[in-house]
């Protein structure tokens, strides 16, 4: 599931990836990325959320190179390339649809710039889809480490979307928006079932 919602994803060319895989699943994950230019983290289990399995990896993230998130659970349906080019006229950056679906993170915005991130709180019409950005991967471990110590959690489980608020006093943090037939969650069986059926028909 995971390589399917990178391929719908991903822009053309060759890019480093770092995964961050169970170590019972490494095994049976690694045949699968044989062809891409991939760097291996394992955890021994369920981590304390997302933004703690991407800490995970924290000694693979170049601080100085642009840094993409992606989540396993989605797939999409978009011009990666013009996403991302889209994503680098800022700082950091979050890609948002319009929902109000609690389950969601949220963004809202002034004037271009994003001014505050919610996890489970709908604050806006604008959901994040999942897909992270910083133009330095800097910006993203040392707002993760600051939440991290602060131990802001949501249902206790720290979460992407939180770190941005530690770098919304000192930069823009840039909202692109998507349609929202550009992302597709499937982050549940039923959502992955509709999914399937929607593309078998």
């Amino acid at each position: 599931m995971f390589l399917q919602a990178l391929q719908t994803f991903l822009p053309a060319g060759d890019h480093q990836y770092i995964f961050v895989v169970r170590e019972e699943h490494l095994e049976m994950t690694q045949p699968w990325a044989e062809h891409l230019n991939v760097k291996w983290v394992t955890v021994p289990g369920v981590t304390s959320g997302p933004a703690a399995t991407v800490w995970a990896a924290r000694h693979q993230i170049d601080a100085d190179e642009p840094m993409v998130t992606l989540n396993c659970d989605q797939m999409f349906h978009w011009d990666g390339t013009t996403r991302l080019k889209q994503a680098a006229k800022y700082s950091a950056a979050v890609f948002t649809f319009s929902s109000t679906n609690p389950k969601c993170s949220y963004v809202h915005q002034e004037q271009g710039c994003a001014v505050k991130f919610a996890e489970k709180q709908v604050i806006s019409s604008q959901a994040l889809t999942g897909v992270h950005y910083w133009s330095r991967g800097e910006h993203f471990l040392t707002s993760c480490e600051q939440m991290m110590q602060d131990d802001v959690r949501v249902n206790n489980e720290y979460y992407i979307s939180m770190t941005y608020n530690y770098l919304v006093p000192s930069m823009c943090v840039g909202v692109v928006e998507t349609r929202p037939d550009e992302t597709i969650l499937i982050g549940t069986e039923q959502e992955l079932h509709d999914y399937e059926r929607s593309t078998s028909t």
